[in-house]
């Protein structure tokens, strides 16, 4: 249960990443 969490956490923060790549590309 652990591992399925931490593995979900990696992907959630993975996508915050991309969103804030994603901001800073709009926002220059």
């Amino acid at each position: 249960m652990t591992i399925a969490y931490i593995g979900i956490g990696s992907n959630l923060g993975n996508r915050v990443e991309n969103l804030r790549s994603a901001l800073k590309l709009i926002d220059g």
